[in-house]
């Protein structure tokens, strides 16, 4: 499916402009910035520009892609090529950065925009200090603006020596949150092990991401281009997000312009137990999501091919997760974990279990209705059909 451009409005660059311009500080007198959509974050003027495809530089947003919408909660959306020209807090030209993707929200008419930096280039004629006023490369910037003059405003730098900063601004003056989201950095790659920290597993080879759903232990490893086996996890890159509440990684997005959703893939060793003496029965293929949302980490995993192992009985090899077969674990802190498990097929099951360090729940009752199936679009119009047909509008007229 081809996403559909917006040009402006609630979804489009209006959305982004609205945002940024209502969050941020006004900048109607930086006289080294004048642009309409110009913004400033701390002490950094930001000046909004695009390339057109036929080369020319137009000041404001780019064109926003839609990726997702159910109106009127939220609408999701992503533009690509978005650049912006940087002044000092005095006016002064410190040169230009670019953002490979912007990220754009609503959720209840509340807007959010966010940008990573992708590259940036001094001025011609900058000195050593007036270069080092750029936004470092990674670094990620994010605007929620929550109406009447209130937005969170978050930056997070990265490196070792990176840092998050986050800061509510309001009319009756700004308050530091840092301290309560230092731990939520944007600028880093997404960590699905941290969702499985209490599921422990076991391995022969020792791999530490290595957990345990049920009576299987997973143990993720990675190919690497050479054909190299590296154990764990593969890098997750955010998607879409509005930091530090919610990041999601799951897919490249640049070719999702293209019409194309290539997922992030995970490798998995199988074994058919939990203890020293469990055996390797094969492997398994899947594509993972990774969700963080208030630094909680939620990471699903669908089963996409399975290889049994060479030695393994017949017995074994039906051990292996099928094909179809969904895992999702969300990891709510301190020894709390939901797992839940779908089975695709007529004989499919789903199973909800949260898990305390008090003992666990059984929830698969409260959740048999949601399975591995295909989301059936038509599910949405259903009960407006239902309802149309139930009601009899010449009742009401009592003809």
């Amino acid at each position: 499916m081809q996403p559909r451009i917006l040009l402006a409005g609630l979804t489009g660059a209006g959305m982004i402009a609205t945002t940024l311009m209502q969050a941020a500080t006004a900048l109607a007198d930086s006289s080294g910035a004048n642009g309409a959509d110009a913004f400033s974050i701390d002490s950094t003027i930001f000046n909004p520009y695009y390339i057109s495809s036929s080369g020319a530089e137009i000041q404001g947003y780019a064109p926003v892609a839609q990726i997702d919408i159910a109106s009127p909660l939220w609408q999701l959306g992503k533009s690509l090529g978005q650049h912006f020209d940087v002044h000092s807090a005095s006016g002064t030209s410190v040169g230009s950065i670019e953002s490979g993707e912007t990220t754009v929200a609503n959720l209840l008419g509340m807007s959010d925009s966010g940008f990573t930096v992708t590259t940036a280039t001094a001025a011609s004629g900058d000195t050593g200090a007036q270069a080092a006023e750029l936004p470092a490369v990674g670094t990620v910037y994010d605007v929620f603006h929550l109406g009447h003059g209130v937005a969170n405003v978050y930056t997070a730098t990265p490196g070792a020596d990176g840092t998050v900063t986050d800061t509510l601004m309001t009319p009756l003056g700004d308050i530091n949150l840092s301290p309560l989201v230092s731990g939520i950095d944007a600028a880093e790659p997404l960590q699905p092990a941290d969702a499985f920290t209490a599921l422990a597993g076991h391995t022969s080879a020792g791999n530490s991401d290595a957990f345990a759903i049920g009576t299987l232990t997973f143990d993720p490893f990675t190919v690497t281009s050479s054909g190299t086996e590296v154990p764990g996890f593969a890098p997750v890159y955010q998607l879409i997000g509005a930091p530090p509440v919610l990041n999601v990684g799951d897919v490249g997005v640049g070719s999702y312009y293209f019409g194309a959703l290539p997922l992030v893939t995970q490798s998995f060793d199988v074994y058919n137990g939990t203890s020293a003496s469990a055996v390797d029965i094969g492997t398994i293929s899947s594509n993972e999501y990774v969700t963080v949302f208030l630094g909680m980490t939620s990471v699903g995993f669908l089963v996409t091919g399975s290889t049994a192992a060479s030695a393994d009985t017949g017995a074994q090899a039906a051990e292996l997760p099928a094909v179809g077969t969904v895992y999702d674990v969300f990891n709510l802190g301190h020894g709390i974990e939901n797992v839940y498990t779908a089975t695709p097929g007529a004989d499919g099951t789903v199973t909800d279990t949260l898990m305390t360090p008090l003992g666990n729940i059984d929830l698969s009752a409260l959740f048999s209705g949601i399975d591995a199936a295909t989301l059936d679009p038509g599910a949405a119009f259903d009960v407006g059909s239902a309802t149309a047909s139930a009601i009899d509008p010449a009742s009401f007229l009592a003809l």
